[in-house]
């Protein structure tokens, strides 16, 4: 039996709204990372990915028979000046006929009893970007409560739970003080789903209904432009606003113990607004939050964002960073060297691996970072580089004699011992090897499989024995690697 999955996602333009967890989606990673989506979409594999096209001409000349009722040499002219106009896109299309419609251009003619419309030639001189202006002026027309709940689901994303939202709401004023966003003039006392209905009502939000993962019922925006439209809204007051929705769900997550995903919105909410933090202690406090972040979202593979907000991170703690958060820092630049080299950034995550050793205090915290280093040269083919440093690490680490260089007697006694010791160890204790404990061999056996990994390609094959046999050696007296 097989399975096939299949899934959409519309691009966005506007890769500033989109979420932490889908920009770095694992089937949408490749569109994210590159400047241009459209370009993109032609260097991705076409056996995972199949790209709608913009609709054609005929397209759209069909679609305007069947809407308007007229024959397909009627609308032929009209479907040459939309598709000109909208490109295709269909949000576009039906924005623009909106257009039309009220300027008066597009018309049911009482006497004819048919739809018709202007001269082409008067049409083709409407202004595109009244295209984009039907849709805010849609959202300007809803009530002022409405409107103000419109503009802060835009800053929270594409989609939002309703009750989290009404918490927000009804905490508003306490961050607002914080923040000095503008006061809003939502009721809190009006349930939120009579607020939002107006919004329904005219096809800007829809209702999604409830989510095993989320804390309620669930709204969307019918359409990405719509969000920015009422994204744009808040002109000057999108930092601020970012601000108090990251702080409020910053303090939701601690003091309810929340899911990752409501701290990973926080963190993406502080990203967009640390120039509005005055103080040193405060940037300190949102790096806290990006690292808690970062590692929920290395954790799920999510490695570019993952590196996003690291780097935040690091700018915020500033260049004295080690010198005030000795700590706090030391775990974000392991983290964001971990996070670059998954996702294939290895002279970024080397970089940053000589930053730790340069940096770190002891010579156990810089045991990872020798790893990653090591890991970035076998990622560039230099694994003779990659095995040295192996080598001069397990020395150091002095949990057993290893050779500056591996010679004959030196195989030779590391196998008879190994022999030795295989001898007294039944099949089944070998089947069930217990996990080692002690956290400083677990870190030893690992360096010790990296560096007999990067052997055999190094065509060092005294060393790769050496090191399988000393490996085998210690799982048996000290426990396994997990």
């Amino acid at each position: 039996p097989r399975l096939l999955l299949v899934g959409g996602v519309r691009i966005e333009q506007d890769n500033s709204i989109v979420p932490s967890s889908i920009r770095d989606h694992v089937l949408l990673r490749d569109v994210y990372l590159s400047q241009e989506s459209q370009q993109a979409m032609k260097t991705i594999d076409t056996s995972r990915y199949l790209a709608i096209e913009p609709l054609k001409v005929g397209a759209v000349a069909e679609y305007l028979q069947d809407t308007l009722n007229r024959s397909e040499s009627d609308v032929q002219g009209l479907a040459e000046l939309v598709l000109e106009k909208t490109s295709g896109n269909m949000f576009h299309l039906l924005r623009y006929l909106e257009v039309l419609y009220g300027s008066g251009h597009l018309y049911f003619s009482i006497q004819e009893l048919q739809w018709q419309w202007e001269d082409l030639a008067t049409i083709q001189d409407l202004e595109e970007a009244d295209i984009s202006a039907v849709v805010e002026q849609k959202i300007m027309r809803l009530p002022a409560m409405c409107i103000d709940v419109i503009k802060v689901a835009a800053c929270m994303g594409a989609r939002f739970d309703l009750e989290l939202m009404q918490l927000l709401l009804n905490d508003w004023s306490k961050y607002n003080e914080q923040a000095s966003a503008r006061r809003l003039v939502v009721v809190s006392d009006l349930p939120l789903e009579e607020i939002l209905w107006p919004a329904v009502e005219d096809g800007l939000l829809e209702e999604l209904g409830s989510d095993p993962l989320a804390l309620s019922v669930q709204y969307k925006f019918s359409h990405d432009k719509v969000q920015l439209a009422a994204y744009e809204l808040l002109g000057t007051e999108q930092d601020t606003y970012h601000l108090v929705i990251g702080r409020f769900l910053k303090d939701y997550y601690e003091q309810y113990n929340g899911a990752s995903w409501i701290l990973i919105q926080a963190a993406d909410h502080l990203c967009h607004c640390s120039s509005l933090l005055e103080r040193q202690s405060e940037c300190d406090e949102v790096a806290r939050v990006l690292l808690l972040s970062a590692q929920e979202l290395h954790a799920k593979s999510a490695f570019h964002s993952s590196v996003v907000q690291l780097r935040k991170a690091l700018s915020l703690l500033g260049r004295d960073g080690w010198d005030r958060e000795y700590e706090l820092t030391r775990d974000v630049t392991n983290l964001i060297a971990e996070s670059e080299l998954c996702a294939g950034l290895t002279v970024e995550s080397a970089a940053r691996a000589k930053t730790i050793l340069k940096q770190a205090k002891s010579f156990d915290e810089k045991q990872n970072a020798y790893n990653i280093w090591m890991t970035s040269l076998s990622t560039e083919s230099r694994v003779g580089e990659a095995m040295d440093i192996g080598i001069q690490l397990l020395r150091k680490m002095r949990v057993s004699y290893i050779p500056k260089r591996v010679g004959v007697r030196h195989l030779v006694l590391e196998l008879v011992r190994t022999l030795r010791l295989l001898k007294s160890v039944s099949e089944e204790d070998l089947r069930n090897l217990p996990v080692c404990e002690d956290e400083m061999i677990q870190n030893y056996l690992r360096i010790l499989m990296n560096t007999t990994t990067y052997a055999w390609p190094a065509n060092e094959i005294l060393p790769f024995l050496f090191f399988t046999f000393r490996c085998i050696k210690i799982s048996l007296t000290k426990g396994c690697s997990v």
